[in-house]
This record gives C-alpha cells, structure tokens and sequence, in this order.
C-alpha cells in the first residue's frame, strides 16, 4: 500500500495515556450569592472535575472573594483555576490562569469605563500578547459580531496568540441561538488559515442547571496526566480536548490515513472541511473519516438524537472534536 502524500497534524496524536477530565473554564459568580464551598458542592454533583471561575475584570474590584478563599474550596477530586474575562476591544476574552492584575489591566478603570461611561486606560493594549506570555489560555467568547468578518478578526493585532472560538456559549444561546452557536465563523477562521480549537462553554451567570444560564450546558472534556492547574491549562492551550453539550465521546484515533471517533449515544457522526463543507456522514455511534490529502483540515461533529443540553432545551447534546490538519506533501 503507498504511503499518504500528506501530513496529518492533530493534538491527539499525544493523548494515549492520559487520564480524561471534565470541566468548565467560562463561569460567573458575581452577584450570586454563592460561597467557592457552594460551587465545589454543585460542580461535582454535575460531575465536574474542574472550574474555571472567570468573573468579568470590571467586578473584580468588589469580589467578595480572596484567591485563597478559592483555592481552599478545592480538594484532591476538584481543581479551581482562577482567572477573568476581560472586556477586550475584539470581544470578551477568558484569560485562564491569570488575574488582571498579572496582566496588565485595571480592573477599577474597567468598571468606571462601564458603569460611570468614563474613557480611562484600563490596560487593553498589549494585553494578548502579556497574557499569553504569562502562560495563560486564550478563548474568543461568543464571537456571534465577527460572523462573516473572519479576515478581520484573524487581521487584529496578536489574535494570532488566541488558542480557542467558544462556538457554543449557552448563555447566548438560551437568548438566540444565532448569537451562541458560531460553527460557521470557525469554519471560516480555519479556511483562511486561522488555527484556533473548539470550545464549548455555558458562560454561566446562574449556578441552577435548569436555567439557560446555568452551570452545564457546555462543557470541555480535557486529556492531562493529573488534575492540577498547569497540567490542565497546558492540554487546552495545545488542544487535547474536546467541546461538548452533553455528548460524551468514548474513543478518539488519528493515524496518518484516517479519523476514528466512537461515542455510544451518538446517532450522527459528520466530518467537514475547508468552507464547512461536509464531507462524509455516518448514522450511528462510530465512524471512520479516510484523507484524501486535499481537505487541509477535518472536524467532526457528534450528535445525538434524543435528549439536549441542560438549559437551552431546544439545543441537541452535540459534542466537536479539535480540527486536524492535513498538509499535502506536493
């Protein structure tokens, strides 16, 4: 048998031996009247492994909360990573694993800016590139205002640092589904050459999983050797993880000739390429995706036919797995 003419580049080619876990990176808590002890009790009744608590850079200057008031709440079976989103001129960005003030932003000066209408610097500029170089993961979230605009998007000044599209928020959702669902915009952003993965989050500003804006509508399963905060950020920011709203994916195999994806509820398997083009469908809970060396990249898509995602009841349990890329040899 002739050897492919072309490379295949995915993050899990490096997840064989890594444990799986289960959590949300995109959550709220000011305003709620919740202690971290409460969030640790309500994520791991939803069979959380991990949260990342995220609340916007203009409330971080009347948080209730202390960094160690967080990280006493967790346990050897729950991991909190701290971090923020900031309200950057491109979008409302997460900024994993750093706060505010490790990256340059005021929060006072982002509240003013909000709440009083006053211009102040809050820090924006050189953001990105500050973050990312203090090792933070990066996520466009809800990008629903950069749809049909993603030459400019990927054209901003140090976008290109950004690892993630949050595609599916279910806050947005729970109001238009148009505004929570970006698939097409990734499509897009992958076609001109963007590298970016897939993410899912519920962007929660409730902690009741009945409502819209609750805690596990979207959720990300990541592979990593152990459950602590560095091995966690370094798995998003390199991609060994997949986006879900409810759909649990039970095998994920790249070789150089072929996608293989299982997942037991599943009732639809799809494969696209450059533009969102589909390229193959499958009924039923396994698939096999063949390169053919000219699809530059492939994404697939899992979905089930019964149930939807707590909150939005209207949205399926879908799950995406990360683009791979294939790179022809001529």
């Amino acid at each position: 048998m002739a050897e492919p003419q072309f490379d295949v580049i995915s993050p899990y080619n490096s997840i064989d031996g890594l444990d799986s876990f289960r959590g949300i990176w995109h959550s709220h808590l000011a305003g709620d009247n919740l202690s971290p002890d409460d969030v640790h009790e309500i994520c791991r009744a939803g069979r959380q492994d991990f949260v990342g608590v995220t609340d916007h850079d203009n409330r971080y200057s009347i948080l209730p909360w202390s960094a160690d008031d967080w990280y006493n709440a967790q346990d050897e079976d729950f991991l909190v990573i701290l971090g923020f989103e900031a309200t950057h001129p491109i979008g409302h960005v997460t900024c994993l694993g750093l706060g505010p003030d490790e990256t340059g932003i005021d929060p006072e000066a982002a509240r003013r800016n909000r709440d009083e209408k006053m211009e102040l610097d809050a820090g924006y500029g050189g953001f990105l590139r500050r973050a990312y170089e203090g090792g933070a993961f990066l996520a466009l979230n809800h990008p629903h205002r950069w749809r049909g605009e993603a030459e400019a998007l990927l054209s901003e000044p140090d976008f290109d640092l950004v690892h993630a599209l949050e595609i599916y928020n279910g806050n947005q959702v729970g109001k238009a589904t148009a505004q929570g669902y970006t698939i097409d915009l990734l499509d897009e952003c992958l076609t001109l050459g963007g590298e970016l993965w897939v993410a899912a989050n519920p962007d929660c500003h409730s902690w009741d999983d009945a409502r819209s804006d609750g805690p596990f509508n979207g959720y990300s399963v990541v592979f990593a050797p152990d459950l602590s905060e560095d091995a966690i950020i370094e798995s998003l920011k390199a991609g060994r993880f997949y986006a879900s709203t409810g759909l649990e994916v039970d095998a994920i195999r790249v070789t150089p000739d072929r996608l293989e994806v299982s997942a037991t509820e599943c009732d639809r398997i799809a494969f696209f390429g450059e533009g969102g083009a589909l390229l193959e469908e499958v009924e039923g809970p396994e698939a096999a995706y063949h390169f053919t060396g000219e699809e530059r990249y492939v994404r697939a898509e899992l979905e089930a036919a019964s149930g939807s995602a707590p909150g939005p009841d209207d949205f399926p349990r879908m799950a995406w797995l990360q683009p791979v890329g294939v790179i022809s040899a001529t």
